[in-house]
This record gives structure tokens, C-alpha cells and sequence, in this order.
């Protein structure tokens, strides 16, 4: 009798694949084979995304039934979790500011307590930035006029106004006209260590004037931009995100002037937007902004609104727009009022991207300002099959399956399996041999294994592998 372990040898592999041997097993005439045990690291991975399963196409205004934007998945396997970051990532990274009802469009996905999935969205407003008292340091705030100014010298950037909100972190903008050429910055920031100031070492995203020039900030480092190009007033400078990049911008008598960069989004991180003046005669105004639509300002402070608050399928939020101070210099528009022209279409672009997902439907629209398209069944959760089926192409068995009507090489149909830290295990203390009907001696030096689930789909394994142990009589 011989033993024969089986491994698979991939860190995340299909459970398929071939063992080499570098020397010859001989099998006897009229051998026997049989399973003693199987261990199988079964991924939890279990949504596959292919390319019959990897678009989404939509719209965020316009009557038309045909979408103008697309995301499309990363293929690959999937669980339940990792979909959703997939789906937040690319339906978020597909939104691009073309027009002025791009402007402010979010998406979030979610599973509800049922595991059905909920494609979620928000039109967040494009509204004055107004940072409430507490945030202000040496800065007067004229309402009326929307213009910052110091109020004392600056002195080692403690002149400083922030928001408690974070900036909408898909798509969307903050930006505001410069009033006077002096030093300031305006972006994107976490954390501060130091709470008295607000200095370029705070801001990881940044966009400004700096000894005259334009400046940048990425990543906490202030860099000049080159060649110089002078500041003028009511220059627009502006942060916007749009299609999966953060860009630095700067506008002049409406077009666009410069781009100081361009970074990659990362949909998954929130940052609060803050500005700067450095020297007394700094100043800026008409600031305007973007915030997180989930996000609710209270006097204490600012809190994240949860699922069922989002899911307000009859609520219609009211754009808060007032352009009555924002310059024509670099000005967007707000969406039109009409509701018929504020149609929000979603569609699946196959039938299995629809069926994964746990839809019935492939079109689905509204005229909602905020809307969550619900899922009509629920993901599964569970990557434990019913039955494993263990079959070895490389060799003949007399094994015949009643699903296809056919001999298939099939070593054991596993019904029932002992999980442990989702490794499956089976140990047979009596195995079955069946005949391997070999009228002659021969010699094996690769044997090829199969495990399958009972609709004959390959399951999905985890590094350290798959063990198969076989016994040759």
C-alpha cells in the first residue's frame, strides 16, 4: 500500500492543480485508490468578478436611459466586505466633473442587517464655506462680504479658520477668489499637532500663494510652483476632486490657468479643509466648498449619520446654493432646478453583474437629491459548500455522476466536513478503494486533483494550500 499527499501549491489558487514527482510511483496491475483525508482552506471569498460581472454604468442628471459614466470592477474574487470597498472605489472614481450637476455626487455602498446590498447616493451642496466661531483664530469673518482677513498680524501661521465637516471625498470642490496677493494657504487636512497653528507641515493636500508665486502641498511638503506665474486678483484657486485624482487648479477669467497637481483619491480617507493667512495683507473670499452629505454639524459637534438615516428614499435634500458673491471668474453653476432634468439612472450593465449583486432589475431611476437602490436578494455570506467533490483527471476511475450522465474520474463525494478557522477537514478511518483499472504496471509521475463543488465550479482555496492524502493498494 502507498500514501500519496497532494498539496496545492499557489497562496491563493483555485482548487486545481497538478503535482509534479521527481521520481516514479509504480502501480501495480489491478491497483486500487481511495481518499483517506482531505484538509481544504476554503477562501472567504466568494463573489467572482469577471468580465461579464465587472460594469456599472450611470448617470447623475439627464432623462436619457443611456449611462455616460461607467465603473468598472477589478477582476478578481471577492468577499462580501472587499466587494463593497471595490464598489465605493470605482463607482466614486468614475465620477468626474463635466458639467455642473457632476458636482457634489456621492456614492455608498452598504449591506443591511439581511446581507442584501444597498447602492446609496447623496448630492451633496455646493454651499459658502462658513466654519463655525470655535474655529477661528485670529481671523475676522465678514459674513456679508464672504471675505477672510486677519485680525492681528499673523504670527507662525496662528491666523488661521477651519471646518468641522469633512470636505465629500468622491467628487466634488473647495475653493475661493483671491482678494489680496499676500501669503496664505487653503487644503486638505487630518491632524494637528500643534492646536494653535495651522502650518503647511498640517495640510497633506494644499493650494496657495507663497513669497509672491503660487505654491502646492502634497503630502506636508510646500513646494513653489515653476515657472512663476504672478498672482492676480480674483485669480481663482481651487481643490477638486474628480475622477479617482485630487487636482490643484488655478482659474483666470474663466479658464483654467494652471493644474499644480494631480494625486490619486483615496475614497476611503476623509479630510477637513482649512486656510491659512500668513502675512496681513492676505485676504480671500467666496469660499465655497463640498461637505461629506453624511456628515450633520451640532453645537458639540459633527456626527455621521447612520444606514437608516441615509435610507430616505421619499426625503429630497434642497441644494444650498447662493452665488450672489462668487465672481464670474472660475464660478460653477449650480444643477438646474428643473427635477425632470435631475434624473439619476443606474444600470447593470449583464445580467450576471445584476445577479451577483443580488438585483432583479438592470435599469433602475430616480429624481431623488438622495436615494438608495436596495438589493432584492442577499449576498451570500458563506463560502461552506453543501458537498465537496474530489476528482482526478489525470487518472481512470470507474466513477459515474448522475448530473452530467457520464463516467467522471471522481475519487469521493465529501457530504459532510468538520470547520475549523475555515479550513474544511475529512478523514476517512475506512477509506473506499476503487479500481484504478489498470490491466498493466505503470508508472505515475503527475497526478492532477479537481475540488469542486456540486454545480462542478472550482472552489477557491487560501495559502497554505489544499491536502489531499491518497492511498494506493
Amino acid at each position: 500500500m502507498r500514501l500519496i499527499r497532494l498539496v496545492s501549491p499557489n497562496q491563493e489558487a483555485i482548487g486545481e492543480f497538478e503535482n509534479l514527482f521527481s521520481s516514479d510511483i509504480k502501480v501495480k496491475h489491478k491497483s486500487k485508490i481511495g481518499l483517506l483525508s482531505a484538509s481544504l482552506p476554503l477562501s472567504l471569498k466568494k463573489i467572482i468578478i469577471d468580465a461579464n460581472t465587472n460594469t456599472i454604468g450611470f448617470r447623475t442628471s439627464g432623462r436619457s436611459l443611456t449611462p455616460v459614466s461607467y465603473a468598472v470592477l477589478t477582476n478578481g474574487y471577492y468577499t462580501n466586505g472587499e466587494l463593497l470597498t471595490e464598489l465605493n472605489k470605482q463607482l466614486n472614481y468614475a465620477l468626474l466633473i463635466t458639467r455642473p450637476s457632476d458636482i457634489g455626487f456621492q456614492w455608498n455602498c452598504q449591506l443591511d442587517s439581511t446581507n442584501h446590498l444597498n447602492i446609496q447616493y447623496r448630492r451633496a451642496s455646493y454651499q459658502v464655506w462658513n466654519p463655525p466661531v470655535r474655529n477661528e483664530n485670529n481671523m475676522d469673518n465678514t459674513a456679508a462680504a464672504g471675505t477672510f482677513t486677519p485680525a492681528v498680524a499673523p504670527v507662525g501661521y496662528n491666523t488661521y479658520i477651519y471646518t468641522s465637516r469633512d470636505l465629500i471625498n468622491s467628487c466634488g470642490i473647495f475653493r475661493c477668489t483671491v482678494r489680496n496677493t499676500g501669503s496664505f494657504i487653503m487644503g486638505l487636512f487630518q491632524n494637528r499637532e500643534d492646536p494653535t497653528l495651522l502650518s503647511p507641515t498640517d495640510f497633506y493636500y494644499g493650494i496657495g500663494i507663497n513669497n509672491g508665486n503660487y505654491s502646492y502641498l502634497y503630502n506636508n511638503v510646500q513646494t513653489d510652483y515653476t515657472p512663476n506665474t504672478a498672482p492676480l486678483l480674483n485669480d481663482v484657486v481651487s481643490i477638486e476632486l474628480s475622477g479617482g485624482e485630487i487636482l490643484l487648479n488655478v482659474y483666470r477669467a474663466n479658464n483654467l490657468l494652471i493644474n499644480l497637481g494631480a494625486y490619486p483619491l483615496d475614497n476611503t480617507e476623509s479630510y477637513k479643509t482649512g486656510i491659512s493667512l500668513i502675512q496681513p495683507a492676505s485676504s480671500v473670499n467666496t469660499v465655497r466648498w463640498n461637505p461629506d452629505p453624511r456628515q450633520t454639524e451640532t453645537l458639540t459637534g459633527v456626527t455621521m449619520e447612520t444606514y437608516n438615516e441615509l435610507d430616505t428614499e421619499n426625503n429630497v435634500d434642497d441644494f444650498i446654493l447662493n452665488f450672489a458673491d462668487e465672481p464670474t471668474v472660475g464660478a460653477i453653476p449650480g444643477p438646474p432646478n428643473n427635477p425632470g432634468a435631475r434624473w439619476v439612472l443606474l444600470r447593470f450593465s449583464t445580467i450576471d453583474i445584476r445577479n451577483a449583486l443580488g438585483f432583479s432589475k438592470s435599469i433602475h431611476r430616480t429624481q431623488l437629491n438622495r436615494h438608495t437602490f436596495k438589493g432584492n436578494n442577499s449576498l451570500d455570506s458563506s463560502n461552506t459548500p453543501n458537498s465537496i467533490v474530489i476528482e482526478l483527471p489525470s487518472l481512470s476511475l470507474d466513477s459515474y455522476d448522475g448530473k452530467s450522465s457520464q463516467r467522471k474520474n471522481i475519487i469521493a463525494v465529501i457530504p459532510t466536513l468538520n470547520q475549523v478557522n475555515n479550513r474544511l477537514t475529512f478523514y476517512a478511518q475506512n477509506p473506499i478503494m476503487l479500481d484504478m483499472n489498470n490491466d498493466y504496471e505503470f508508472n505515475i509521475r503527475k497526478i492532477s486533483c479537481r475540488i469542486l463543488d456540486l454545480d462542478d465550479a472550482v472552489l477557491l482555496l487560501e495559502q497554505p494550500g489544499a491536502e489531499i492524502t491518497l492511498l494506493i493498494s
